[in-house]
């Protein structure tokens, strides 16, 4: 299956772009949208300076919305992998090789995707989070690469070479940036600062050059909809998850690729691997495929990684940067929105000047997060307190799904799992930050803070501007909608659907007060395990 390389329509349909409306009894008018003339505002949305990565021209970025397009486009990707000098790179929180990545085809996941690559030549690499102590998360995934399976001997049991092992594959068990407290009575060694390595990105080379992918999607089978043995649908925790992701294609994907390697070489275990296999393949970088600009961002923990000593900020300096530059309005979706102090200060500066700030989130319940409805609550209110009406925040509930059913998390499709911006319909941010101390300052985390030029063209819409929309449509029950595209074009004037939704919309605005009690703000149990800065 080849990959589509093919920038997408600069100049969209026209049922995007007009729409009729009554203006008077009996008279019906065509109206056009208008649209930007050429601008460029690459320096005003990128920060730049010694301290952050570099903004790379020339790119291409193509969005995904949810996990099934997604998948399909990796699967695609991997398949291009197909002999010696081809890599596959893996970066993940979380790995299953088992489940079916394609909706109509229950024989493709990544172990026979991935033992097919393997056997002709391709380079394999994959650094999976372990877990804090006492976890064994992604431990079937890091043994299938590394090909070997337990066995019970006569010393007891021990890790043994499976008999058809990968040529070329290798997997690190990563469990940098836990940090530990020291030996506690009874309890034994507890991590402090417990770190994630939360990254998620794929980076192949193969018959069509370099292909990465990075956004909020694991290999992780709630992102697709899962059935019991009788064929009836399984809905746990509001799965499959509501996600956003991309894919880069052109100059900018190299910087996921040397992301990559400075991760893998900088790891005890590489040295061993690449002595015994070789070291990461490094590619050419690739010529110009797009129109967008990149830069992408990361948090590394300041006590995990040798070549960033002190830690690195910069996908928080990132989405902080382009909320300083929002002028009409602000969209956020993301899972725990429980805030940091940068994120704080800066959106509290920008409801000064801008219409609405509009955040999706994922309803407390469903979230793994200890007190996150306490905090959320304290969040939300902070913020409206400066923007009053202003901000709006709201939660995936459908309106025919009862109550007990959705806090219970049986409602499929309604867990918010994307880490992502949209500023004026200008600058995008995918990844797998989410608003929240951790993600901003402590875990392993990556993001593609995206912008491109507007043309002559007429009515031309930047990547941002797209993905809104057709966020906005599935959200709010919109897809099928004659006109709907055009009805959604400005991101303030639309705002009214979030505020009076259209029938069938899955959007309810959030009660930061519903159950909003807890601890102090300040507890061992929050600042030191659950959102540490």
């Amino acid at each position: 299956m080849a990959v589509d390389l093919q920038p997408g329509p600069q100049a969209p349909p026209d049922h995007l772009v007009k729409r009729t409306a009554r203006v008077a009894v009996s008279v019906v008018n065509t109206i056009r949208v208008p649209h930007d003339r050429y601008k460029d505002e690459t320096a005003a949305w990128f920060q730049t300076g010694s301290s952050m990565p570099a903004v790379v021209h020339d790119s291409q970025v193509k969005y995904f919305v949810d996990a099934n397009a997604a998948f399909e486009e990796m699967v695609a990707a991997i398949r291009t992998a197909n002999q010696p000098g081809h890599f596959i790179y893996m970066v993940n929180w979380f790995c299953d090789v088992d489940f079916n990545l394609l909706v109509n085809d229950n024989a493709i996941n990544l172990r026979t995707l991935l033992t097919g690559a393997s056997g002709q030549g391709v380079k394999i690499r994959a650094l999976l989070w372990k877990g804090i102590i006492g976890m064994s998360q992604n431990e079937d995934a890091v043994h299938f690469l590394n090909s070997v399976k337990m066995q019970m001997t006569a010393q007891g049991p021990q890790w043994i070479p499976v008999d058809n092992p990968l040529k070329d594959a290798a997997a690190i068990w990563d469990a940098r940036g836990n940090q530990n407290i020291g030996t506690v009575p009874f309890i034994g060694i507890l991590p402090k600062h417990a770190g994630s390595q939360h990254q998620k990105f794929l980076c192949v080379f193969g018959e069509q050059g370099l292909v990465c992918f990075c956004g909020g999607i694991d290999f992780n089978p709630d992102r697709v909809t899962q059935f019991d043995k009788k064929g009836n649908q399984v809905t746990e925790h509001g799965a499959p998850l509501h996600d956003v992701h991309c894919r880069i294609i052109g100059p900018a994907a190299m910087e996921l690729v040397n992301l990559f390697v400075k991760k893998w070489n900088d790891h005890s275990a590489s040295a061993h691997i690449n002595a015994k296999k070789g070291a990461p393949i490094v590619p050419p970088v690739p010529g110009k495929a797009g129109e967008q600009i990149v830069q992408v961002g990361r948090t590394l923990n300041r006590d995990a990684y040798k070549f960033a000593p002190g830690g690195e900020r910069t996908g928080a300096a990132l989405i902080a940067h382009a909320i300083a530059n929002a002028k009409r309005f602000i969209y956020t979706e993301d899972q725990y929105f429980v805030g940091s102090p940068e994120l704080l200060s800066a959106l509290s500066t920008a409801l000064g000047r801008i219409e609405h700030f509009t955040a999706l989130v994922t309803y407390y319940r469903l979230t793994d997060l200890p007190e996150c409805q306490f905090h959320r609550s304290l969040f939300i209110k902070r913020l409206k307190a400066v923007g009053g009406s202003k901000v709006r925040i709201f939660a995936l509930w459908p309106p025919d799904a009862p109550a007990k059913a959705f806090k219970d998390g049986k409602v499929p499709h309604t867990y918010v799992h994307a880490k992502t911006w949209i500023v004026d319909d200008e600058f995008a941010v995918i990844g797998t930050l989410n608003s929240n101390r951790r993600s901003w300052s402590h875990d392993s985390e990556v993001c593609a803070g995206i912008y491109e030029t507007s043309t002559d063209q007429v009515l031309h819409y930047r990547m941002a501007h797209w993905l809104r929309m057709n966020l906005w449509q599935e959200h709010l029950n919109m897809m099928s909608l004659p006109g709907s595209s055009a009805e959604l074009a400005d991101g303030v004037a639309s705002g009214v659907h979030w505020l009076k939704p259209p029938p069938g919309a899955r959007v309810r605005p959030y009660d930061e007060n519903e159950d909003a009690w807890g601890a102090n703000e300040h507890n061992l149990l929050w600042d030191e395990f659950a959102d540490p800065d």
